[in-house]
């Protein structure tokens, strides 16, 4: 169970420095639908 949520919390961390890098809004907006999506 905590490697589960240490792994969700990793991949929404990895996701949020992507978002920031890369600034398209739209691009962000599709990573986190496809991540509630998988959750």
């Amino acid at each position: 169970m905590a490697n589960a949520n240490l792994a969700g919390s990793l991949s929404n961390f990895i996701g949020y420095l992507r978002c920031r890098k890369i600034l398209f809004v739209q691009e962000c907006g599709n990573f986190y639908r496809l991540q509630a999506k998988v959750v």
